[in-house]
């Protein structure tokens, strides 16, 4: 017997009992007394209708369509109903004979049952009638005790619940030939003129339920509708997905728009920058002025690189050639385009070009000329020496 849970309903709408079993026959008997019991989470339940909700019939419509039946019963059983055919649920099952056995439950009552199970988030396999609990014993009667009333089933397999202090009349009135009586309590039926065996258990209970088909009040309309509101609930979640995506994909095209035209504008004022600072400034360099600005800046830094060396050995080698000549003065220096011009003063032309050799002697990694010669009205020779790198 596989591990099965098993929870009773009273008469006001609430649980009564849970009964387990597992693969060992072992039983666990849990009372439970609300719907939120932490017992009933995350368990496969089959729940037991109080018969008092019910009303049983049986109906002979000769057909087996499911449709035509469905349709037909209720008004096949009309007469017999004590409230209106739209106001309850029915469900059936067929005989042999092609008859069908018919239990009718007035909506009220099971849409409740059913707003429970919702509302707790429970899992319901089947709902039964709580006359489905109580065996079929060959020629003899079953009765299971409870605390205020019991059920009771007789041979030909008629079963009702009635009060305790009811059994003994009712069992005297329907007894017939039977006469021996099988209870899980005794005691309710000292006043009973037949062979009593305290046999019946919940075991053979659930073993009887298992082996049986009865009739499962967890009807097509409200699993359709559990169905439904399930699929709108997923619905609904897709839509949100969908709503999320579309906002989504929204805001990352608006956001490349703003971003394409807070780069334009950038781009716009980079152009007029750089021609204001380069007006030398080429149409290829204006597509990407950022790009063309690193490139004259890092030319710009590598030929201030440059100069640096030049003016900075420079210095050095003049110091050195103008200690050993020192009738030779120098009037300026001026540092343009990674050229060097030394501008000196010197009584004489030779010592000029003294002065120009042992300069270029000295700082043999560069090119020193002489430029232009003139004398003055003090008849001292100016000169130009032109420092390049080599």
């Amino acid at each position: 017997m596989q591990l099965q849970h098993i929870l009773r309903i009273e008469a006001d709408g609430k649980p009564n009992c849970l009964y387990s079993f597992d693969a060992q026959s072992k039983l666990q008997k849990t009372k439970i007394t609300q719907w939120s019991d932490a017992a009933l989470k995350a368990i496969d339940l089959v729940l037991l209708l109080p018969a008092t909700w019910l009303y049983q019939s049986k109906t002979h419509i000769p057909s087996k369509n499911q449709d035509v039946l469905k349709k037909s019963i209720p008004f096949a059983i009309e007469e017999e109903l004590s409230n209106d055919v739209e106001d309850n649920y029915y469900a059936f099952s067929l005989n042999g004979d092609g008859s069908q056995d018919v239990i009718a439950i007035e909506k009220v009552l099971l849409k409740g049952i059913d707003q429970d199970i919702k509302n707790h988030q429970l899992k319901v396999l089947a709902i039964y009638s709580e006359l489905d609990w109580i065996p079929n014993i060959d020629k003899a009667i079953s009765v299971w005790v409870e605390d205020n009333y019991s059920i009771i089933r007789f041979a030909d397999g008629q079963a009702m619940r009635a009060a305790n202090q009811q059994l003994s009349q009712l069992i005297t009135l329907f007894k017939k030939d039977l006469s021996v009586i099988y209870t899980n309590d005794s005691r309710a039926l000292a006043g009973v003129d037949l062979e009593v065996q305290q046999d019946l258990n919940e075991l053979s209970c659930v073993d009887f339920l298992s082996r049986q088909h009865p009739i499962n009040l967890y009807v097509d309309e409200l699993r359709e509708q559990e169905q439904q509101a399930n699929m709108e609930s997923w619905r609904m979640v897709s839509g949100l997905a969908v709503l999320l995506l579309i906002s989504w994909l929204g805001i990352q095209l608006f956001q490349s728009w703003q971003l394409g035209r807070d780069i334009d504008e950038l781009k716009s004022q980079q152009q007029v920058l750089f021609q204001q600072t380069f007006s030398d400034a080429a149409p290829a360099e204006l597509i990407d002025p950022f790009a063309a600005m690193r490139s004259r800046m890092q030319l710009s830094s590598n030929q201030s690189t440059v100069n640096t060396s030049i003016f900075i050995n420079m210095v050095h080698h003049l110091g050195t050639v103008t200690r050993t000549m020192k009738n030779v003065q120098i009037a300026d220096m001026r540092l343009v385009s990674e050229k060097l011009e030394i501008q000196i003063s010197a009584p004489n032309l030779s010592t000029v070009n003294n002065f120009h050799q042992q300069l270029q002697a000295a700082a043999y990694n560069y090119n020193v000329k002489i430029g232009v010669n003139e004398l003055s009205d003090d008849n001292v020779y100016k000169s130009i020496l032109t420092v390049t790198a080599r």
